[in-house]
């Protein structure tokens, strides 16, 4: 059986005494817990009766709730309840649940002050149940709630026993449900007034289309809860020592992995839906080598550039290496057994993969992340980039120049400055999703089409926001005249893109915000017209329009000085620093060919801003990235630097997205991920590192040295001659 505990007033009856003991008894230093205690001790409540304070009362026990040390401060005593719980598991005067013979026997699930108990469904385990509970309220003051409390049993438990058990532990409420139905699967409802359908002005695949394509971005519900379930496939794959992913592999992939086990046919419909994204996961994974021992060469994906992230080659001999760690000597690539094993395709990628300096174990590694972890954003952008691709492969689609040109006037209109609001009405407009007379007209059979303001043809969006008589005046008073696009007054959408061509001129952006302040407006004269009966001159509509305007317009241009003073900070932090006393300056170039796997790197060390008296060219194989590369290259001058023994460094970089991935230790690249970590570690040998950008120049001596370097065999150190 399965017991839900809830404690009344669990923060407010905390007390003290029990809380000092659990911090004594877990080994926190009485300096800390007098710390604590004098943080509950000093606290006074008052009372505002009729709007005035009313006396202060200082309380002898409790928590305050909202304090944000509060939760972790309940937890201590958690731990008590949970100790005591563990003590009666071990002495098997309570027996656990298993999922499964394999699985882990589970006493106790805690959820802040939620608790949910397993244990047999006996009179004996429930009479001992209740005596821990009694031990436990004694010690720390916390009070079982049985009116919120419940039991829910196994379905084969009878009538008689659960009855006598619910009389053991007080008389809670009994669970009813034994077991929950399984509803149908959830349709997207669309809404109705009256007991009809609303009307659709947009597609719903419309909508959930990016908004670069011209939709809104509106998640498509399956594959959004697709994604939802990719993330716990994610957490059991990449923490094996969560409970939860300890019982799952229990239940279900004891022997195997997530990815190749099979569904059982009496398998939960929880593991059934984290099936469905298992393919999601697996097609965006890609396993990072550390030391390779965990990683199988065959089977595994763990190539980069590689499709479908496994080798190409066919393997010839069951004698062949099993693992990676097998093609690796001394952290670096077994060059010439890696060309024996694999063809020249495959020898390249496994070559440009880096290998951890630290010796840390492989990883799981997400291919579509910013930082190589999964996010449900990125699964879900994978998973429709994937449909996107499926979709094309099955039918041909030619890329038309009109096609394309759409495509630059939604990234157009998205990037206005101009309010939010006008931006989704510019959007109906442009999709025919306006609510005007001949639209409804079309869809609904109601009403009449006609423009009630001009009564000179039908309302369309065009008609309404260009060639209506009203709409025309309105336009006459403007400040803004866009001549020569008379002949696109029949297509709203053509007229749009042929005036968004006015961003290239002086003040463009300026004018199409300002035009679609107009719009907006006319749109409000008409409404007003439509539903109030009340008239708007024109020259009052221009002139609310660039009120308007002009307001946003000048709240934009403040935000936009402010954080540009920022940016111009970070910028500067970039920038080459002023090194203290006793620092050594270390830059840092890296030099690869375009038709060869050949990387030459340059190194000139110096102190403070003395000329360099001393260099390294080096030579090694070019991933073919030049970040990578340059990561690389400062990855090998910061060894030279700890064999050197040099204490204070600060290293010159000339590439600032490295520098930036350095500063931020993530990277969506798998190569450049490993690379990060190596040069975060090296950082700690050293007194004090620092790294810096310098702007790019082929006659540094580093660049000139990095060129020298492609011609060599062997690695050279040069000496320069001080003046």
């Amino acid at each position: 059986m399965a017991v839900k505990l809830d404690m009344s007033k669990a923060y407010d009856r905390v007390e003290w005494s029990f809380l000092d003991a659990m911090m004594a008894k877990l080994g926190f230093h009485y300096k800390w817990r007098n710390w604590i205690m004098e943080c509950l001790r000093t606290v006074t409540y008052s009372f505002s009766i009729n709007g005035e304070v009313k006396e202060y009362v200082t309380p002898g026990r409790g928590i305050r709730q909202g304090d944000p040390l509060s939760p972790y401060l309940f937890l201590l005593c958690s731990e008590g309840f949970s100790n005591l719980l563990r003590r009666v598991a071990e002495s098997k005067k309570i027996s656990g649940m298993r999922i499964c013979r394999r699985g882990p026997s589970i006493t106790h699930l805690f959820f802040a002050d939620d608790s949910l108990i397993f244990c047999k469904a006996n009179q004996q385990q429930a009479t001992e149940l209740m005596r821990v509970l009694q031990v436990y309220a004694t010690g720390s003051g916390q009070l079982i709630n049985l009116d919120k409390s419940s039991i829910l049993f196994n379905k084969n438990v009878s009538p008689v026993e659960k009855q006598e058990i619910c009389q053991i532990m007080g008389n809670m409420q009994q669970y009813q449900k034994d077991c929950a139905k399984i509803s149908a699967p959830l349709c997207l409802t669309t809404g109705e007034v009256n007991g009809k359908n609303k009307v659709h002005w947009c597609s719903w695949k419309k909508l959930t289309q990016v908004k670069e394509k011209g939709g809104l971005g509106f998640k498509e519900l399956e594959a959004f809860n697709t994604a939802l379930l990719g993330k716990q496939v994610w957490r059991i794959l990449t923490q094996p020592n969560l409970l939860v992913s300890q019982v799952l592999k229990a239940k279900y992939f004891p022997m195997s992995s997530i990815f190749k086990c099979k569904v059982p046919n009496n398998a939960s419909w929880m593991w059934r839906g984290l099936m469905e994204a298992r393919e999601l996961v697996e097609q965006g994974v890609r396993r990072r080598i550390g030391n390779g021992r965990s990683t199988q060469i065959w089977n595994d994906k763990w190539i980069p550039d590689a499709t479908n992230g496994r080798v190409t080659t066919k393997r010839q001999l069951d004698s062949s290496p099993h693992k990676v760690d097998e093609l690796i000597i001394q952290k670096r690539w077994n060059r010439i057994l890696v060309f024996q094993l694999f063809n020249e395709v495959d020898a390249e990628r496994i070559l440009s993969i880096p290998i951890s300096l630290s010796g840390r174990e492989d990883s799981y590694f997400w291919m579509h992340g910013a930082d190589g972890k999964y996010s449900v954003t990125s699964g879900y952008k994978a998973l429709i980039s994937s449909r996107e691709r499926s979709q094309k492969d099955i039918q041909e689609e030619v890329s038309t120049s009109w096609e394309q040109q759409n495509n630059k006037m939604w990234k157009v209109m998205w990037r206005l400055k101009i309010k939010h609001k006008l931006k989704i009405f510019l959007w109906k407009c442009l999709n025919n999703a306006l609510p005007v007379r001949e639209i409804i007209h079309g869809r609904t059979k109601v009403g009449d089409p006609f423009c009630r303001r001009c009564g000179e043809g039908r309302e369309t969006v065009e008609h309404t926001l260009l060639n209506c008589r009203e709409a025309k005046q309105i336009w006459q008073f403007a400040p803004i005249q866009w001549e020569g696009t008379q002949e696109y007054h029949g297509c709203f959408k053509r007229w749009w893109t042929a005036i968004t061509e006015a961003r290239y001129r002086a003040s463009g952006s300026q004018h199409l915000a300002l035009t679609v302040n107009i719009l907006w407006q006319i749109w409000k004269a008409r409404n007003d017209w439509e539903f109030k009966g009340e008239y708007h001159q024109p020259w009052r509509t221009i002139k609310k329009a660039q009120e308007e305007w002009l307001e946003f317009e000048e709240a934009t241009n403040k935000e936009t000085r402010m954080s540009t003073g920022e940016t111009s900070l970070d910028n500067h932090d970039d920038q080459q620093l002023e090194p203290e006393g006793g620092t050594v300056i270390m830059r840092v170039a890296a030099t690869s060919y375009t038709d060869k796997p050949v990387l030459g790197i340059g190194i000139t060390l110096a102190e403070g801003n003395q000329e360099p008296k001393i260099g390294w060219a080096l030579r090694e194989r070019s991933s073919g990235v030049q970040l990578v590369d340059e990561a690389v290259a400062l990855k090998l001058a910061m060894c030279k630097a700890t064999t050197l023994q040099q204490r204070k460094v600060q290293f010159q970089v000339l590439n600032k997205q490295l520098l930036n991935h350095i500063r931020s230790q993530k990277a969506s690249d798998i190569r450049i991920a490993t690379l990060v970590e190596d040069i975060v570690q090296l950082k700690g040998l050293f007194h004090m590192c620092s790294f810096c950008l310098v702007n790019s120049g082929n006659n540094h001596l580093s660049s000139r040295i990095s060129l020298y370097a492609l011609g060599i065999t062997i690695d050279e150190e040069l000496l320069f001659p001080q003046c």
